[in-house]
Parts: structure tokens; sequence; C-alpha cells
């Protein structure tokens, strides 16, 4: 590379749904959060609520026009957040591509169960007018999910690829067969299957790649990204990032006593690797999954994975990058009360 010559990065153009975000505390500019769904992105925008001139503690997530209320968002690609958040320090959490897949078809799979699906662009919201038009479709799909337990997932892959109305019924999967370990697996087998062919720049925000999320073309441009693995040992560099204490809440699903949870077989293992490879690559996760049924095998002939790679070359640079950012944070010395506490903060 000759010169002062930018270093510059694959980024795939033709996306046709990713518009991140970015949550700006109303409170001051101590700090910003990138969004990236299915990464404990609840608990973190209530966090940034939370920063707040008052000094109270909210502990519920504000919904539609009330989160104006604590923090401001900006979208756009992360060219134009990039510039946005120039002087601001910014921060994000990944997760591991493997859980957030399964966190994926878990939280669609327990919204269909319980007779409505929360659609995207409406959050967690309950409306009553889909639920009805659910519960009456799964009452006449009945007949035709005996002829074939995947009906309903062809009917949701065919929406999402075809990019029809998000607010409809794309997620619908139809009338899942009797909670089992069974019956479950082998849906969860052809959930992936049909998933890695889904062209990747078809896919919305809730399960596109993470790296998209926290670079552009020039590299990475987030302050500080955690491993959600680790969020509890990593909240304190935010703090510090930020310059201030900031209450770290909890905001989860709570699933049914009866949630089963399907494994990876090594076939499916693959597959996700394959279609997230940019991912595990960038963000250090490694091939290896905690939870894969070593004694089952899925039949993956013919599957055809769509997924998003980089040139090998970038890779390692992009790493590099990552982890040079979040070695050398900006660090608010003020925020300290002594050495000691900071000396704790600074996990290394």
């Amino acid at each position: 590379m000759a010169g002062n010559e930018q270093v510059r990065y694959h980024c795939p153009s033709e996306l046709k749904r990713h518009a991140p975000y970015l949550a700006l505390p109303l409170a001051d500019d101590s700090i910003a959060y990138i969004t990236i769904a299915r990464c404990a992105c609840q608990t973190m925008r209530l966090a940034v609520c939370n920063i707040r001139a008052d000094g109270k503690v909210i502990d519920r997530l504000p919904q539609g026009n009330e989160r104006s209320k604590y923090y401001r968002t900006f979208y756009g690609d992360t060219a134009a957040l990039r510039a946005r958040a120039e002087g601001v320090p910014t921060f994000t959490f990944v997760r591991n591509p493997y859980d957030r897949l399964m966190s994926f078809y878990a939280r669609r799979r327990a919204a269909i169960e319980n007779g409505y699906y929360c659609t995207v662009g409406i959050g967690d919201r309950f409306d009553s007018s889909l639920a009805a038009r659910l519960k009456r479709a799964a009452l006449k799909s009945t007949a035709k999910f005996v002829e074939g337990p995947l009906t309903g997932l062809d009917r949701w892959m065919t929406g999402r690829a075809g990019g029809r109305d998000r607010r409809g019924l794309i997620a619908y999967w139809g009338r899942l067969p009797e909670a089992g370990p069974d019956t479950l697996q082998e849906h969860f087998n052809e959930f992936v299957k049909k998933f890695v062919a889904v062209p990747f720049q078809e896919l919305d925000n809730h399960i596109i790649h993470q790296n998209l999320f926290i670079r552009d073309s020039e590299g990475i441009f987030v302050d500080f990204v955690g491993n959600l693995e680790k969020v509890q040992e990593q909240w304190p560099l935010v703090e510090s990032l930020a310059g201030r204490k900031i209450w770290l809440p909890y905001v989860g699903k709570k699933r049914s006593a009866n949630f089963v949870q399907p494994k990876y077989t090594p076939e499916t293992q693959r597959l996700v690797y394959e279609y997230f490879k940019a991912d595990f690559e960038i963000l250090g996760y490694g091939f290896e999954c905690d939870d894969v049924a070593q004694d089952m095998h899925t039949d993956t002939t013919g599957v055809v994975v769509r997924g998003y790679s980089l040139p090998a070359d970038q890779v390692p640079r992009l790493r590099q990058e990552m982890a040079d950012r979040n070695g050398h944070r900006i660090f608010r010395r003020d925020f300290f009360a002594s050495d000691k506490m900071r000396n704790a903060a600074i996990l290394e």
C-alpha cells in the first residue's frame, strides 16, 4: 500500500432491509449504542434510557413514542452512523452466531405457539387483529400441515426472501407439531437447511450478519465491541468509556416450562458456520458449538449456502482493528475514584 492510502474493506451494497441505528441518550452525549438484534438489544437500550439527567431509574423499556423521551435514534448505513457518532464514544455487544440463530428460531417458534406473531417493525406489542388472523389461519391449515409439516416454514421462508409485507404473515410457520424432542429436532434441522439457502442480501436486521453493524468500507468504527457471553465482566469497560456509572438491567424472554431446546447436528453446525463465516472469523468465535448432537445426522445433500464472506486477506486486518479499538479505548479518568478502581475496570 502506497503513501497514506486508506485500507478499504468489502461491504455489500445490495442489502435489501439492513437499516442499523444508533441510540443516543437525551441527557448527554456520553455514549451511544449501536443496536444489534438478538444480542440483548432490549437490555442495552434500557440501559441507555437510564442515562438521565434526573437520575431516576426506569425498569421497563418504553414503547412507541415514549422512547423519544429517553433517547434519540439515528438510522442509516454504517457510513452515516460513523459520521453521526463522530466525537461520541460508541459501544455494542455481539453474540456467538450459533446462539443467535437459535434465539431467532426459538423467538418465532414461541410467538406462533402463543397464537400470534410479534411482527418485525412492531416489536413486542400484542396485535390483537393479527392474533385473530393467525389463529384462523392456523385452524384452516391443519389439514395441509398433516400432509407436510414444513408447509408453514416454506411460507415463512418464501415471504422473507420475497420481500413481502413485513407487518404481515412473513414469519408464520403454520401449526407446529406437539412439542417433543424428536419432532422439534427434525423441524429445526429443516429450518437451518432452508435458512442458509436464503441469500444474505434478503435478511433484515433481526438476523443479518453482525459484522455489518460495526464496520463500513473504511473499517471498524465502534469504539467498544463486547461479547454478550461476558457482558457482566465487560460492562465496567462500557461505563469507563461513558465516564459514568450505567445501570445494567436484565431484559429477557421467559420460556414456558415445557420448552424443548433443539440441538445442532454436525451437518447443520457446518452449514451455519459457512453461512455466517464472516461473523465467526471477524468476531473471534470458533467453529465449535457447545451443544451438538453427535449421534444425530442431517441429510444436507443439495443445500446451497448463500451467506456472506469477505476476501481472506481482509479478515485478519479487521480482527486486528477491532482488537486495537477495544484495547485503546477513551477512558475518562475522572470517572474513577481511585487508581485501584480504574485498574479493576480495565480487564485486558
